[in-house]
């Protein structure tokens, strides 16, 4: 069930560890701008079809001559496959990274602006800046200069290619219309990011490369592995980052020094177990793994972490075992649907907030990185009553008549 509220935009309470200072105070929308109506006015960007993005990364592979694991689809959209069999500690992949966003010159400049906004950025700076220094020169038209001046913040300049490919890597199609710093229009659809919005401005962008750059922000925030030892780098690594998550992750990664200076550090990919040809290759995207049969408040915990930073459900083999039913309703047999918070608008309008029918916390969508709602009666909980659903639906369906 939900109720109604009127600080609809009202900043996130510190539920989650961002790489932000926490900024109170109510949101206040910034002043239309020709980069919010361009970003408005543009069709939703379409995700590239799951055989499309297979095809570029089998290209990739073979440009970068990767050997022993293939790209393919599964639930998740890409994956990584074992090609063939591999003993527990053996290299599964090794490989350079890409680009390498540092935090210097013109970071300190983004940092300032994200501090300066009325709201809390969707993103950190670093992402941000990283997808300033991934506009190529005719991109970033009359600002290139003031970018090269300010240290440019990547390995080289970007060409074409490569920009493409960061394109192709994962991003979420859709944002929340609760979402901290996101405005969607009701026309179109389409959410903006006001920080990038403030971003185009701020360095004298044409209005038409907000979308783009809020592509590229997205695609370093859910794609870059850290590989500076706390100094703020990141990396990416293209045939990496199809690794899928698994909480019993079949592989784990690490980086290490390569033998020739000047190219960063290598991530390497290493076997946890013994794996035969056509297993999937997973990393674990939180620390640590977990052990078997986990604890279910465990779970909760990590269901938080991967909702909150990564946008989506775990369902992986330590977090719903085999055999597991999906979560069901205790008053009725309806499967229950999971909404994320910063990524599913719904499933009630922009000014309710839904309230758990469980512990009676109130409006779940800023209490909590997700929670599960049922279509049919509309009872909601959040992620620690929806824990013990499936012993109460259970229940529920041995009493039925």
């Amino acid at each position: 069930n939900a109720y109604s509220t009127t600080s609809t935009l009202s900043s996130r309470s510190d539920w989650r560890a961002r790489p932000l200072p926490q900024r109170c105070g109510a949101w206040r929308c910034l002043p239309a701008r020709d980069a919010a109506a361009a970003m408005r006015a543009a069709p939703p960007s379409s995700a590239a079809s799951p055989a499309s993005r297979r095809a570029l990364f089998q290209a990739v592979f073979a440009d970068r001559g990767v050997n022993g694991v293939d790209p393919t689809d599964c639930p998740e959209g890409l994956g990584l496959r074992a090609a063939q069999a591999f003993d527990e500690g053996q290299v599964i992949l090794s490989c350079p990274p890409e680009r390498i966003s540092s935090l210097c010159g013109g970071y300190g400049d983004v940092e300032k602006l994200c501090d300066e906004l009325p709201f809390n950025s969707f993103m950190g700076p670093a992402f941000y800046w990283a997808a300033l220094c991934s506009l190529t020169q005719a991109q970033a038209g009359s600002a290139w200069p003031r970018l090269l001046e300010a240290g440019a913040g990547l390995e080289g300049t970007i060409c074409d290619e490569t920009q493409r490919l960061l394109l192709a890597l994962h991003a979420p199609t859709s944002l929340s219309w609760r979402a901290p710093g996101i405005t969607t229009s009701p026309e179109s659809g389409v959410p903006t990011d006001l920080a990038v919005v403030a971003l185009v401005e701020r360095w004298g962008l044409l209005p038409d490369t907000a979308s783009l750059l809020q592509q590229l922000a997205l695609a370093w925030k859910y794609n870059s592995f850290s590989v500076g030892g706390g100094d703020g780098r990141t990396g990416i690594y293209f045939a990496a980052a199809a690794c899928n998550h698994s909480c019993a992750p079949a592989a784990c990664y690490t980086l290490e020094e390569p033998c020739s200076a000047g190219t960063g550090p290598h991530l390497v990919i290493r076997a946890l177990r013994p794996l035969s040809a056509g297993d999937a290759v997973t990393i674990s995207y939180i620390e640590g793994t977990v052990p078997q049969a986990p604890s279910r408040s465990v779970a909760v915990q990590r269901r938080r972490k991967l909702a909150s930073f990564w946008l989506f459900y775990c369902r992986c083999s330590a977090c719903s075992p085999v055999g597991t039913p999906p979560e069901a309703c205790t008053a009725c047999p309806a499967t229950l649907s999971i909404w994320i918070s910063d990524r599913d608008s719904g499933p009630y309008g922009p000014t309710e907030g839904p309230v758990c029918d469980g512990c009676g916390r109130e409006d779940l969508v800023v209490a909590g990185p997700y929670f599960l709602h049922c279509p049919v009666c509309e009872m909601d909980w959040c992620p620690e009553c929806a824990a013990s659903l499936p012993e109460a639906s259970r229940q529920w369906a041995s009493e039925a008549p």
